[in-house]
């Protein structure tokens, strides 16, 4: 079951709305096929790992970091495969919350006479898993918030420098993250003063959707981050208010954009243009930065994890800060995280929690 979670764990940020899911086949206590879930759309790991094992599959246990689907979606039910291949026992690590499979894919095997063991490595495999519940529960992504700030929480000085405040090993691992998730958003703000890409920038690594909080559509037409793409994908999608300008929109349109208008008169409604994400099959988002919208999403409670590369500096008072909305005077009502991890990279600290909810 380790296997199949670093199986599944290799893929994540691929998979879109799809869960990430990893599956080793055992036979005579010897691996004769393994596979994870690597796109929406395409075989699910269970598939692969029988496909590798062929005929060995007969008579063999298949560990399964989720429970096999049993419903027909863009893929046939995994379950008819494992039925088929004649796999005598299936080791599942946690219940799919899909109500659509929910307990049906255990039913569908015990019915059949296989062997059915399940909760195996729970914690892992559930948290393989966290963006795909998330997004069942609530018809949103899983939103990562990820800043790199100074030790007093500044983004950039009073006068915008703000390149670089981390080490170079340090700004390749946010990069990495980039890659782990379907979309990357920023703000106006970030977008106007930074013009920045959007890009991974890594050998092998896969650029996600680029987003734009932007309520008036004053995102340029020469923007870098309306460069062409080449998976289909929009250049941009530009999340406004419902009475942002239409002409600025038939000029993003014409470079590739694609506009969302929230039912907001002169804001972005956060929490309806995540959930049109959503709907076009965006499962995770990056969001980084600036501080006003790291500062909203906060607010309204729409993140679900922050992570924070700190650098060793001050900045001092007139810095543009990290997080900007009207805290509230009592500690009991602030913001707090669970599941804390901190690590160290050059002089940088990395700090990581989940939202309590």
């Amino acid at each position: 079951m380790r296997l199949a979670c670093t199986l599944a764990g290799a893929a994540i940020g691929q998979t879109g709305t799809n869960p990430v899911v990893g599956a080793v086949v055992v036979r005579d206590g010897r691996i004769v096929g393994i596979g994870a879930h690597l796109r929406q759309g395409e075989p699910h790991a269970e598939v692969h790992a029988l496909g590798m094992a062929h005929t060995a599959a007969r008579g063999a246990t298949l560990y399964v970091t989720l429970e096999p689907c049993a419903h027909t979606g863009l893929t046939p039910p995994c379950t008819d495969a494992i039925r088929h291949a004649g796999i005598a026992r299936v080791v599942i690590g946690c219940v799919d919350p899909d109500p659509r499979c929910r307990g049906k894919g255990i039913a569908a095997l015990a019915r059949w006479g296989i062997s059915v063991t399940c909760g195996v490595l729970p914690e892992q495999t559930r948290a393989l898993i966290a963006s795909f519940a998330h997004r069942i529960e609530t018809n949103r992504p899983y939103v990562t918030l990820k800043m790199a700030m100074s030790l007093d929480g500044a983004l950039a000085t009073s006068s915008g420098e703000s390149k670089w405040m981390t080490g170079e090993r340090t700004r390749a691992a946010g990069r990495a993250l980039r890659h782990m998730h379907d979309a990357i958003a920023i703000g106006i703000g970030t977008a106007r003063a930074d013009d920045p890409l959007l890009t991974v920038r890594t050998e092998g690594g896969r650029d996600p959707v680029r987003i734009v909080f932007d309520s008036q559509l004053r995102l340029p037409p020469t923007a870098r981050l309306l460069a062409p793409r080449n998976d289909g994908a929009p250049t941009a999608i530009v999340c406004a208010a419902h009475d942002a300008p239409r002409d600025a929109e038939d000029a993003l349109r014409a470079r590739g954009a694609h506009i969302l208008r929230t039912d907001a008169p002169t804001r972005v409604d956060a929490a309806q243009a995540l959930t049109m994400l959503a709907a076009m099959r965006i499962g995770s988002v990056l969001v980084e930065g600036g501080g006003i919208l790291a500062g909203a999403l906060l607010e309204l409670r729409l993140v679900q994890r922050v992570v924070a590369h700190i650098a060793p500096m001050i900045v001092g008072d007139g810095a543009k800060r990290a997080f900007v909305f009207d805290g509230s005077p009592h500690l009991i009502e602030s913001i707090r995280f669970s599941n804390v991890s901190i690590d160290q990279i050059d002089d940088d600290i990395v700090w990581s929690g989940t939202l309590d909810t």
